[in-house]
């Protein structure tokens, strides 16, 4: 009995040292991998767009496209509605009327994108964006996942974020959006980051 028992223990030790070598292995993949992906990743940078007339600091692994007219920054995140800015020219000039229904347009199709839209709070900034006037229309709304038909049984999620109206020298209009949903990925302060380091510079076509 004795001799069965020590022969078990021996025999299990090459298999210890194997599994060992195993985890190892498994934990140089993984650092590996997450070097890899981090390599990978878009670093940080300014960029320029919408013809020059604006410029913003893209965090690092965040993505960045522009389509018709439209710059988007977004968080690479996984769930359906990642943390964005967007940016749009809306005219070459806009006379005070003209605001405030540009305002009041904004909102309603912001309203219109989900349920329960509340404006926050109002802000007239005279140096926001790289030294602009602007109007900035705090929000929360509710929106049901993406790809969720109407009728089925999700759970929405709470949508924040802002719309800013943006006057450059020139008299051109802007608006400036960021928002993330309030259950999302926690990158508020890289959000907050981006929207500050977006800088209307006005021209371009």
């Amino acid at each position: 009995m004795s001799r069965e028992t020590l022969a078990v223990d021996h025999d299990a030790r090459p298999t210890l040292r194997i599994d060992g070598a195993v985890w190892l292995t498994a934990l140089a993949l993984v650092v590996g991998g997450t070097l890899y992906l981090r390599s990978a990743e878009p670093p940080g940078r300014t960029l320029d767009a919408l013809s020059g007339a604006v410029s913003v600091d893209v965090p690092r692994g965040w993505a960045s496209s522009e389509r018709d007219g439209v710059l988007s920054v977004e968080h690479p995140s996984l769930d359906g509605m990642p943390p964005s800015v967007r940016i749009q020219k809306l005219a070459d000039t806009m006379a005070p009327l003209a605001q405030d229904l540009a305002l009041t347009r904004l909102q309603e199709e912001r309203a219109a994108q989900g349920a329960a839209y509340r404006v926050l709070h109002v802000d007239e900034v005279e140096d926001a964006f790289g030294g602009n006037h602007a109007t900035l229309v705090w929000w929360a709304m509710t929106q049901d996942p993406p790809g969720s038909r109407p009728g089925d049984a999700v759970l929405p999620h709470v949508v924040e974020g802002v719309d800013a109206l943006v006057l450059a020298p020139g008299g051109e209009a802007f608006h400036v959006a960021a928002f993330a949903a309030a259950d999302g990925v926690d990158v508020r302060d890289e959000l907050e980051r981006t929207l500050r380091g977006v800088r209307i510079i006005g021209g371009g076509s």
